[in-house]
């Protein structure tokens, strides 16, 4: 997660609109709590939201397509997650090559 908000800021930062800056974390892997990853998703989820606002025309996306309802393993988080990576790092990519692509 820690790398993929890097991502995220590195997208922004191609399109020059700011971003959240994380600080270095204050304790080691193992004393990560899932409050910890659930803070950070959504701080992610909240800068990819800006960098959708920013899209010329796009619609708002619905709360159902962010959310899906029922139980979660944390098999499902690591998957989902891994996914998310790579969609970033596809728009970091995206960002870097032709930033006026995502103006429109």
């Amino acid at each position: 997660m820690w790398d993929t908000f890097s991502s995220v800021r590195g997208v922004l930062g191609a399109l020059d609109l700011p971003c959240s800056e994380l600080g270095k974390p204050l304790y080691g892997d193992a004393e990560i709590a899932p409050s910890d990853c659930y803070d950070l998703a959504s701080l992610l989820v909240s800068e990819l939201a800006y960098l959708h606002s920013t899209v010329p025309g796009a619609a708002p996306p619905s709360a159902a397509d962010l959310y899906e309802v029922g139980n979660r393993l944390p098999a499902h988080c690591f998957q989902y997650a891994g996914q998310l990576a790579g969609y970033v790092d596809a728009l970091h990519a995206a960002a870097k090559g032709d930033a006026g692509a995502f103006r429109g």
